[in-house]
């Protein structure tokens, strides 16, 4: 846990703002020609089924990134020890980021609540507009450019205390940051924003996480009014945020497990749970939905995905692809909040290495998942030191990764003259060169009606009512149309009660366009549903043993152990052969080499074809070896105080392959504020260890992986020795 030291400063009032330096920093910022100025108050946004509409009820898209910084340790934006501020602000919004998610921490806002500030370290022949301004500071100037240049924000409680390392709490109180503080801190930055809607959303807490079964700390989601109830502490501190701004919109994300049904959270058995992504698992909202009553249409979902380069989840089996993902993760953890109406959703994390493999293909994936569905994003990320990820921008923080780019370009909501359209509707994104506002976007659009909800082709339940969601441009509203019938009208708010019919079989909805008059428009959308009396129950299979992460020996007999639902047997695949049994057990062969390798099972029917089930665990398969290993340190970039080794290099010299390594360096003299990028890392007063992270940690013969890191130094400066472990 980081600690407050006594060298810190302290501003009178409870805001700590200095006016004289943020306005010489506005008056010293580039800003590009854009067209219209900013108006406080116009932006706010709400939803209504899954679509978020301005307050003018028209439906707008959120594409953004993260730029993360003033969660950590340094207390303001990584990369400011580098480049300038504000021209990184307008290269992020002329690539067309609409709304930038910016991670904080809860020890920050009560150390500005309290008018208490620690000293921070920019580049200030980069950023001599922000010589001597406090973290508090900074964080307003970047507000002020943003509003300038059309970008608005996404507010991010990472983590309760300030730490490099924070994310991997579970909870949002650790240590002296209580709920309280987690609850008063965000009513805290609500009155001080108030009235500027450049912060337009807030995601109260990332990734609430931990696993029940085995954690002594771990988010929940129930009922309860426990502290670590993510429910009751998302709906607790929504409301308390809307006590003050009534128009903020607010998003929580998902927990890390949720309890199969019949199951408690006393079970310490890891198979009475569904698993997934740290903010990832959703399941709760089909049963125990966030509710802010008459306020709801302020409040929407935030789950985190991620791919195989991050950890190398069962699903990521050889063969997945957008179907398998969507069956195996996305539909039954979040997706089906989209579809079923239920709320938008903002994926808040998503990003990572060009590997031109499998990371590759999942982000391929979800990002076209994104697009079919126009699902609200943030990229993950702009800095390029994130260490499981990497970022948009290289490693000078200057010019972009114009391949990870090109991927993500396409996912950002443009024009079809190709310009990025605002959040603002006055202030173009960007620039006039770049982008349009809001209010421009709009008036160039055609009219139309589009159903977002249901799916065409669903299943529904005869006689029973459904809600049907959509989106209209330049209309009052719609006709709603029952197999031809004229059953009624819906508002241009985007959401409509049908009644399926009473006898089994297909039936469109439809939806035409109307007039102020109710004069029908030319313009409509359709989809076909099938109503039927009961549901059909789909085939399951589900892995009993081995369990997740087994260790095996290669080549050894491996049992397999599945339990089944509408299916007489399954096929299992491992290192590429596969094999299939009769009934709920069989065995497979390890493979010859060492290695992590996916265990692929697929539910088969009587006749032994394939059906639309599978799961899969992820094998330990290991064999004895020789390693050697050297560490080698690069140069260093040095300044007074701070320090960056941008490469240090582990190379395997032996004849093993390696699959996991640790390295600890040993400085000379007392260090602190280390970021590292390419590995994991704990610190203490003179050394840094640092471990790999998914995607470098095999080091195959002959081959080598590096890491880097930045920090700061007392007494003098010399290169660390370096230790492999």
């Amino acid at each position: 846990m980081d600690t407050l030291n006594n060298n810190y400063k302290k501003v009178g009032g409870s805001l700590g703002f200095k006016p004289l330096i943020v306005a010489g920093l506005l008056a010293s910022a580039s800003i590009t020609s854009q067209a219209g100025t900013a108006v406080n108050g116009d932006d706010w946004l709400h939803v209504s089924g899954n679509q978020i509409l301005d307050m003018n009820n028209n439906p707008v898209w959120l594409t953004g990134a993260n730029w993360f910084g003033f969660n950590t340790s340094e207390r303001v934006f990584h990369g400011l020890w580098s480049v300038n501020m504000e021209t990184t602000l307008d290269s992020i919004a002329s690539r067309g980021i609409n709304i930038l998610r910016v991670p904080i921490s809860t020890e920050l806002i009560k150390e500005w609540q309290n008018g208490i500030f620690q000293p921070i370290s920019i580049n200030v022949s980069a950023n001599p507009n922000l010589n001597g301004a406090t973290s508090l500071e900074v964080f307003d100037a970047f507000l002020a450019h943003s509003k300038q240049i059309g970008m608005k924000v996404l507010l991010d409680v990472h983590s309760a205390e300030a730490d490099n390392s924070g994310h991997f709490a579970p909870l949002w109180y650790k240590g002296s940051i209580t709920p309280e503080d987690f609850y008063s801190t965000w009513e805290w930055i609500t009155q001080r924003y108030v009235n500027d809607d450049t912060i337009i959303a807030f995601d109260l807490e990332n990734e609430p996480h931990g696993q029940p079964w085995g954690a002594q700390e771990f988010a929940k989601w129930d009922n309860s009014t426990d502290d670590n109830n993510w429910k009751y502490a998302c709906e607790t501190a929504s409301n308390r945020i809307l006590d003050i701004n009534p128009n903020m919109l607010i998003m929580c994300e998902g927990i890390e497990s949720f309890p199969k049904d019949g199951v408690t959270w006393t079970s310490n058995d890891e198979d009475d749970y569904y698993n997934n992504w740290w903010g990832g698992n959703l399941r709760a909202v089909k049963t125990l939905p966030i509710d802010l009553g008459s306020r709801q249409n302020q409040f929407m979902y935030s789950p985190h995905d991620y791919g195989p380069l991050v950890y190398q989840q069962d699903w990521f089996y050889p063969g997945f692809d957008k179907d398998t993902l969507y069956n195996d993760v996305w539909k039954d953890n979040w997706m089906f909040i989209h579809e079923e109406g239920i709320s938008p959703l903002l994926i808040g994390e998503w990003g990572g290495f060009m590997d031109g493999g499998d990371n590759e293909k999942w982000m391929v994936a979800i990002r076209d998942l994104i697009i079919e569905n126009r699902l609200h994003h943030t990229f993950w990320c702009i800095n390029p030191n994130s260490g499981d990820t990497g970022g948009l921008l290289n490693n000078d923080w200057t010019t972009w990764d114009e391949e990870k780019y090109s991927l993500f370009k396409p996912s950002l909501w443009a024009d079809n003259a190709g310009k990025f359209v605002s959040l603002d509707h006055e202030v173009a994104l960007g620039s006039d060169a770049t982008g349009v506002s809001l209010n421009e976007y709009l008036a160039a659009l055609n009219p139309s009606v589009t159903i977002t909800a249901p799916q065409d082709g669903n299943y529904v339940l005869l006689n029973t009512p459904v809600t049907v969601n959509y989106a209209v441009n330049k209309a009052s509203g719609v006709n709603v149309y029952v197999a031809n019938s004229l059953v009624g009208q819906g508002s241009a708010s985007g959401t409509v009660a049908i009644t399926s019919p009473s006898s089994q079989g297909m039936f469109t909805v439809r939806l035409v366009g109307i007039d102020s008059s109710g004069v029908e428009l030319p313009f409509s959308d359709q989809i076909t549903l099938n109503a039927v009396d009961e549901i059909p129950i789909l085939p399951e299979i589900a892995i009993v043993t081995p369990a997740a992460g087994a260790s095996v020996n290669t080549g050894s007999a491996v049992p397999v152990t599945v339990t089944l639902t509408g299916a007489s047997g399954f096929s299992a695949e491992l290192d590429g052969v596969q094999t299939s049994f009769t009934g709920t057990t069989g065995s497979v062969t390890a493979p010859a080499q060492a290695g992590n390798y996916p265990l692929l099972v697929t539910a088969l029917d009587a006749n032994q074809m394939p059906l639309s089930a599978t799961d899969s665990v992820t094998l330990d398969v290991k064999v004895p070896s020789s390693d050697v290993v050297t560490c080698t340190v690069g140069t260093a970039d040095t300044w007074p105080t701070g320090f960056v080794i941008n490469t240090i290099t582990l190379t395997n010299t032996g004849t093993s392959t390696i699959n996991g390594w640790s390295a600890t360096l040993n400085f000379a003299n007392s260090i602190s504020g280390v970021n590292v990028w390419n590995a994991n890392f704990t610190t203490d007063a003179q050394s840094v260890t640092a471990t790999n992270v998914a995607h470098n940690a095999v080091i195959n013969p002959g081959q080598s992986v590096t890491f880097g890191l930045q920090g700061a130094y007392s007494g003098s400066f010399s290169l660390p020795s370096c230790t492999v472990n």
